[in-house]
């Protein structure tokens, strides 16, 4: 998912939390990051190499350090969490905090369970026996495996052999 740039009009605090909190509330994991901050990165690389999805909210800072259009958003964010630092992780409207507090809750094991809401370790089940069903696994083995098939295994699985 492309990371969006929030340009909140918001003139007021109060409807600069209304704009945070509708941003929490879009996605199930939700990333308050900056550009060059390699603590943004680490978190973004550890969700990546996991296959999450998140919505990553860039508070951007203009070359003199200033606050952006985002500066509103930031100044809510942090009276929210009671930070200032980047990055910023929620999980299913929850904070879970910066860096250090996600990369934490990975280690221990907890991240992917709070995420995903489950602690079984994969994403599609098949239903069904027979033939249709072992079919059904084999290719979804093949779509969604971390290295991809030998040619022989994807023609054999997309090209079976026909019965005479």
């Amino acid at each position: 998912m492309p990371p969006i740039t929030p340009t909140t009009t918001a003139s007021s605090s109060k409807e600069a939390e209304t704009d945070v909190n509708a941003l929490i509330a879009s996605e199930r994991v939700v990333i308050f990051s900056k550009d060059g901050c390699p603590y943004c990165e680490k978190v973004k690389g550890l969700l990546d190499g996991e296959n999450v999805l998140y919505l990553e909210v860039k508070i951007d800072t203009s070359s003199s350090g200033q606050e952006g259009p985002s500066g509103k958003v930031r100044e809510a964010l942090a009276a929210k969490v009671g930070r200032t630092s980047l990055p910023q992780v929620f999980v299913a409207g929850e904070h879970l905090g910066g860096c250090d507090d996600t990369m934490a809750k990975h280690q221990e094991g907890g991240l992917l369970k709070l995420i995903r809401g489950h602690s079984f370790q994969y994403d599609l089940i098949v239903i069904g026996g027979g033939s249709g069903g072992l079919a059904a696994s084999k290719v979804s083995t093949l779509l969604t495996s971390k290295t991809p098939p030998k040619p022989y295994e994807f023609y054999f699985y997309f090209h079976p052999p026909t019965l005479s």
